[in-house]
């Protein structure tokens, strides 16, 4: 019986039901190994893993289920040996490789496992992903180094990115979704004599399960359980198999295919564990169905047949019929270069026809390694929306301050789940930063509130003196990218007159003699248990700037001014006055002594009170405010005294309106950047976001698509009198005056009133869209950025400070 040799990088380990899976990935594809599929041979198995888990110094609650260890790879490069029976596809032998030995196979011409080191110095070069050498905690062999050196300089080109080996045979060879399972007992099993505690473990009963070809890791049906964070939120490449219904499309009627050109077509799809009646009534994409877009109208024949040829076709092959689909997150280009991500069909077969009748879905929290190839988002298809735009044209590739967008709270109240991720503003004082790493810096900050959240340590700690600390629950510590940390740094040097690293003091990385204060935008999330905050913008907030804060961040930078003078002792303060009087409004009175100049003092003109508010609305009086707290998020929601008893609410948090209700009945005001206009067959796809626009890529969780549907719609949007009656003779004439007027509106920041609409996708389910929506009975709305915003019918135009 022949076997073959099979390499894999190891990303996730996964203890469930007493049965194992290793999550592997051979640098195109990720598997799933099943070690031991038998309950009853679990202690086998359990060696088998705990050996392995011992060998790369991995620690694993094994008897904690279910039980999984994350992207391993971030942290340790664990590749593993496989030798697989050619017939049953079955393992016959397994065992890691030490990063010495990882180095020989390069060095020899092992194609295999130079194609795992290629993927990772992709992913250390690809600023978008997590991955980085300089992120594993323990020193690197220097041959191992070396050799890395010599791929990124093409020095080892003639080795091919091509596998001949087993990678080239299992596309051909492996036609069932799992591979044969080879019987075993615990008698079964050998060990040879060799100097290695865990050199090989043979003929333990294991199936290996192959990432079909865009990666996508099959494992047994189980239902879907955070929808909209598990779709919404996938990263680029991530596939999924659904058996499930199509509702319906948008447009939902088109006479010939021919009238889809240039038209994207979405197409709304009920996973069976998803399926209720209710649900199916009124669809919101990513919350109760997933969208999917189809940019060609020719893949609808190679998706649904060439009996497809008009919407009514269309209806009747969709009609009552269980699909069993596999989609792939793929990469929608935008308007200048920008993109983000869709969903796209990878295949679509009849239920029954097809060896899966059930959801088998990739677990996200397992899917770290995305293959490079796969890119798809999802872009066209939200609602619309009216506006003018700004005066001064922004920085087509910026977002600028997303911190005015982002809910503004202190560190006692960040609060996160395991899978979330949530984009916030905070202040703090710098406490300390290192360069240990060449790609990026670590900061740990303080506001002096406290939070139990796991993170990493804190280092360097002490305020001035090294006996006077920080608690470790009273700092939180942020990642920041080399270029963001350029532009922090330049506003570092205007104020200090030199950069942070020759501030350092002795042998320790501690900045609060210097007193730095600064307003940060932060997306965070839950990484392996721990705090993973990214740090996308960071001002410093000198004292001249201060008048220019908002009224909650005036409170929220006092407490921590208060806090400076209560923490800090005197005489520290007094040696350190100059630096400290930069972001501190210090005075040094006569006797040495160190107090604050100022008061916060809240004026009418900062909270800008209308007098026709509810007694119960956030602000309602002046005198509230003597025992106002910072607050931990800005979506202050406000009557508005209209007809129809609508509320005014700000949309901060894009990922939430994805999924409001059209029920509620609300108006959202949105400050956004449009970032793409589609002409569509009979209506506009507008794409805004609220984000930080980083390396070109426009976070699906912070855009919302905006339709126009019709004249009354565009009129809103460009505030203009428009003769034609019908939407598509505009669409239709690219010469028209109109059309250069919307193409105008790319890149521009504006504030939009939208609400939710539905619209009729077939006889029994209706989709969620928004559109413009005008307030014009109200000249006299509550908003917070009153001092920033004009307001007018629908849109309003940002004055930029």
């Amino acid at each position: 019986m022949t076997t073959r040799q099979f390499y894999g990088l190891l990303t996730c380990i996964k203890v469930e039901e007493n049965k194992f899976r290793l999550t592997l990935h051979d640098g195109d594809h990720l598997y799933s190994i099943f070690i031991s599929d038998d309950p009853k041979n679990y202690q086998v198995a359990k060696i088998c893993a705990s050996l392995i888990c011992r060998f790369y110094n991995i620690e694993i609650e094994f008897e904690k289920q279910p039980y999984q260890f994350a992207a391993i790879h971030l942290t340790k490069i664990c590749i593993l040996q496989l030798q697989v029976y050619n017939s049953k596809n079955s393992i016959d032998d397994i065992k890691p490789l030490n990063l010495e030995t990882v180095t020989r196979f390069v060095k020899s011409g092992n194609e295999e496992v130079t194609n795992i080191i290629k993927y990772l110095i992709d992913l250390d070069q690809d600023s978008t992903e997590s991955f980085s050498f300089d992120e594993i905690p323990f020193a690197l062999p220097e041959d191992f180094v070396l050799v890395i050196d010599s791929l990124k300089s093409n020095e080892l080109s003639f080795l091919s990115r091509e596998s001949s080996g087993f990678n080239g045979q299992v596309k051909s060879e492996i036609d069932d979704e799992y591979f044969d399972t080879a019987q075993s007992s615990v008698s079964q099993i050998q060990r040879p004599a060799t100097s290695s505690a865990f050199e090989t473990f043979r003929n333990v009963e294991r199936n290996l399960s192959k990432k079909r070809k865009l990666s996508e890791i099959v494992t047994s049906p189980a239902p879907i359980v955070a929808k909209s964070s598990v779709f919404i939120d996938a990263p680029l490449g991530e596939v999924h198999s659904i058996t499930g219904t199509i509702a319906g499309t948008y447009p939902s009627d088109f006479k010939d295919l021919s009238d889809l050109k240039d038209t994207i077509l979405r197409l709304y799809i009920i996973p069976r564990e998803w399926e209720t009646e209710a649900e199916r009534q009124i669809l919101i994409p990513n919350s109760n169905c997933i969208e999917v877009l189809i940019l060609d109208a020719s893949e609808i024949h190679k998706f649904f047949g060439r009996l497809v040829n008009d919407s009514q076709s269309f209806r009747e092959v969709i009609s009552s019929t269980e699909f069993f689909i596999r989609l792939e997150r793929a990469k929608l280009q935008l308007e200048n270069s920008f993109h983000t991500f869709y969903w796209t069909f990878q295949t679509v077969n009849i239920s029954g026809q097809s060896q899966n009748t059930s959801i088998q879905n990739l677990d996200p929290s397992s899917s770290f390694m995305p293959s490079r190839n796969l890119l798809s988002s999802s872009t066209e298809s939200i609602p619309p929306t009216s506006f003018k735009p700004q005066q001064s044209t922004p920085n087509k590739n910026d977002r600028k301050n997303p911190s005015r967008i982002d809910p503004l709270i202190q560190f006692k109240d960040l609060v996160l789940n395991e899978s979330e991720i949530k984009y916030v503003t905070m202040m703090g004082l710098l406490v300390s930063c290192s360069f240990e790493h060449k790609s990026f810096a670590k900061l740990i900050f303080t506001d002096f509130t406290k939070n139990n959240v796991t993170q990493n340590f804190l280092f360097d700690r002490f305020l001035i003196d090294y006996n006077n600390k920080i608690d470790i629950d009273e700092g939180f510590r942020v990642v920041m990218y080399l270029n963001q940390f350029e532009k922090f740094e330049k506003s570092i040097i205007e104020a200090y007159g030199y950069e942070i690293k020759k501030m350092f003091i002795n042998d320790n990385e501690n900045l609060t003699h210097k007193g730095i204060i600064c307003k940060l935008s932060l997306k965070v999330k839950m990484f392996n248990g721990k705090l993973n905050a990214i740090l996308r913008e960071c001002s410093l907030i000198r004292n001249e700037g201060i008048q220019n804060l908002k009224i909650d961040e005036k409170l929220q930078l006092e407490s921590i001014h208060k806090q400076i003078l209560e923490r800090i002792p005197q005489r520290a303060l007094v040696w350190n006055f100059h630096s400290y009087a930069i972001c501190v409004p210090l005075v040094k009175q006569s006797n040495e002594t160190i107090t604050l100049k100022y008061e916060t003092q809240v004026t009418p003109d900062e909270i800008h009170i209308n007098e026709s508010l509810d007694s119960d609305d956030d602000f309602d009086t002046i005198s509230q405010l003597e025992d106002y707290e910072v607050r931990s998020h800005l979506d202050v929601t406000r009557n508005i005294n209209q007809y129809n008893n609508e509320k005014l609410v700000k949309g901060d948090d894009f990922n939430e309106l994805n999924l409001a209700n059209p029920k509620d009945n609300i108006v959202y005001e949105i400050d956004c950047q449009i970032m793409n206009i589609k002409y569509n067959m009979s209506y506009l796809s507008i794409l805004v976001t609220n984000d930080f626009v980083t390396n070109n890529f426009i976070d699906p969780t912070r855009m919302l698509r905006i339709d126009i549907t019709n004249v009354d719609n565009l009129k809103q949007l460009l505030d203009i009198q428009i003769s034609e009656t019908q939407l598509t003779d505009i669409i239709k004439d690219k010469s028209n005056p109109i059309i250069a007027k919307i193409d105008d509106l790319i890149n521009e920041s504006v504030v939009l009133r939208i609400k939710r609409k539905l619209v009729q996708l077939s006889l029994n389910s209706k989709l969620a869209i928004w559109n413009p929506y005008t307030c014009t009975s109200n000249k006299h709305i509550v908003d917070q950025y009153s001092e920033n915003v004009q307001v007018s019918n629908v849109i309003t135009v940002k004055k930029e400070q």
